[in-house]
């Protein structure tokens, strides 16, 4: 559609971040896991935690429900 922006028509924008030993083996093993490069398991680390941040902003909980059958809320600092 036009006037409608996709990653494919939005220019990169190149940052330079400095990851705590724990974050970058975390980074590493969501994209190995995932099959993905680390800069698209960084998109996706971004993309889940603001969609928690604005979800959290309307009042909404975030549960995690286990194999088992067993739901917990995750409880995140605003």
């Amino acid at each position: 559609m036009a006037g409608l922006d996709t990653e494919e028509t939005q220019a990169a924008v190149r940052m330079t971040v400095k990851l705590s030993p724990q974050a970058a083996s975390a980074l590493k093993k969501i994209s190995e896991e995932r099959g993905v490069t680390i800069t698209e398991a960084l998109r996706w680390a971004i993309s889940m935690q603001n969609y928690v941040h604005e979800a959290r902003k309307r009042g909404a909980t975030v549960v995690v429900r286990e194999s088992n059958g067993d739901v917990k809320e995750l409880v995140f600092d605003m």
